[in-house]
């Protein structure tokens, strides 16, 4: 076991919060689970094998870093649980945030994070994907500007992630498929 992903309710209303239910059809489960990834909302790691996995990725700020972590951890062969009894409340304040953050951070950061750990097709499918939808959130909420960014900072930061490539291996790609984890081609 790497990781516990806890079960995270939105402070405003106390629901579930689809964001952080770490599966990508976002079902959510009323029984224990293993998941492919947690959320940095609520979660705990084993401290061992955080440090033998690496620690969290420094040039992931804010946006990825978990999922980076998460695939490490299963290409190790380690297990993500998710159970349905360990909760947090999270106070998710956008207006507390800078303008643009999400879409800057998730248009710049998601390529470098498929491009570290992923097969070269679903590199490009994955940042496709993140970049058709940063691009709808940023003209949606009027931060189109942090988009262009996100996208620009992505492509010059780019060969560092591709300096840092070790994409995860058949097993991990099966489980990733298996337990509903982000990966798409």
């Amino acid at each position: 076991l790497a990781a516990v992903a806890f079960r995270v309710r939105r402070a405003i209303d106390n629901a579930i919060d689809p964001r952080a239910i770490p599966r990508a059809d976002k079902r959510h489960l009323d029984q224990d689970y293993l998941s492919t990834y947690f959320t940095g909302a609520g979660f705990a790691l084993k401290r061992d094998v955080f440090i033998e996995a690496g620690l969290f990725w420094e040039a992931l700020f804010y946006g990825g870093e978990e999922l980076d972590l998460s695939y490490r951890f299963l290409d190790m062969g380690y297990e993500i649980l998710c159970p349905q009894a360990i909760e947090v409340l999270h106070l998710d304040v956008q207006a507390e945030r800078e303008p643009g953050q999400w879409v800057y951070y998730n248009a710049r950061n998601r390529c470098w994070v498929a491009t570290r750990n992923l097969p070269w097709l679903c590199v490009i499918s994955t940042t496709l994907l993140w970049w058709a939808k940063t691009f709808a959130v940023g003209i949606a909420r009027g931060e189109f500007k942090y988009f262009v960014r996100g996208v620009r900072d992505s492509m010059l930061g780019w060969s560092e992630a591709k300096r840092k490539r070790h994409p995860i291996g058949a097993p991990a790609r099966r489980e990733l498929r298996r337990r509903s984890g982000r990966l798409w081609y």
